[in-house]
């Protein structure tokens, strides 16, 4: 949902993994202070959610927590289901292909041209927010969202989000929790590369700078050699004498 941004992340147990869906933004729980700083101007999701906490009276309300999934398109199919319910996902669509051509030919009758329903751009957005005086908590909720490109001259377009409808929460977070998961386990795995990573460079600086302060310092070890080689050569003299 925001241009540019990791909404390629922000990303919440009965469908599977499989689902094309796209992780777009998540926010996690923390202070209000700490998370205002880190808002953008073009942080759409974050924008749009403060919108609709407006327009319901609730203003001044703290958003702790959101993630953000794009619905799968119309004809999706999951294949890592069982196959008893890939039968039941196919038997729909081809019910609903059926009633578009029957939608075809009786405006084909009636002198009408029909026009295919453009896929639309939908995504769900699951979010927490709290009293900021109390710190209490209200119930997670979810929302709809379109993208829409609205017309602002003859060539130039912008995007609006717009808030389509409110959501059940539980139903959605059933096929939103296993990629919200899946994000997190991902997201975990490249912090602790990046802090391995870090730790070797570290080491590898350490190491380095013991060497260079090693080669500075001349090695005490030589001209003790020479003192005893002419303690020794003194001593031989002494006898002979």
């Amino acid at each position: 949902m925001n241009n540019g941004s990791s909404l390629t992340s922000l990303l919440l147990l009965i469908l599977p993994i499989g689902l094309v869906i796209y992780f777009v933004q998540k926010k996690k729980k923390g202070s209000v202070n700490t998370v205002a700083k880190k808002r953008r101007d073009d942080d759409e999701v974050w924008k749009t959610l403060k919108s609709y906490i407006k327009k319901n009276s609730e203003v001044g309300k703290e958003i702790i927590e959101s993630f953000v999934a794009k619905r799968p398109p119309n004809d999706f199919i999951d294949k890592s289901l069982s196959k008893e319910e890939i039968l039941k996902q196919r038997n729909v669509l081809k019910e609903k292909q059926n009633l578009e051509k029957e939608k075809k030919k009786q405006m084909k009758k009636e002198g009408k041209r029909y026009i295919t329903p453009e896929q639309k751009e939908l995504y769900v957005v699951l979010f927490t927010t709290r009293n900021p005086k109390t710190l209490v908590e209200d119930k997670p909720r979810a929302i709809e969202c379109q993208v829409v490109n609205k017309k602002v001259s003859k060539k130039d377009f912008e995007r609006e989000i717009v808030v389509t409808k409110t959501l059940d929460y539980d139903e959605e977070v059933k096929w939103i929790l296993p990629i919200k998961e899946k994000e997190e386990a991902q997201f975990k795995k490249e912090k602790e590369k990046k802090e391995k990573t870090k730790s070797i460079k570290a080491k590898f600086k350490f190491k380095k700078s013991n060497n260079k302060n090693s080669n500075k310092n001349p090695d005490s070890e030589e001209p003790k050699t020479t003192n005893n080689k002419k303690n020794n050569d003194n001593k031989k003299s002494k006898n002979k004498d």
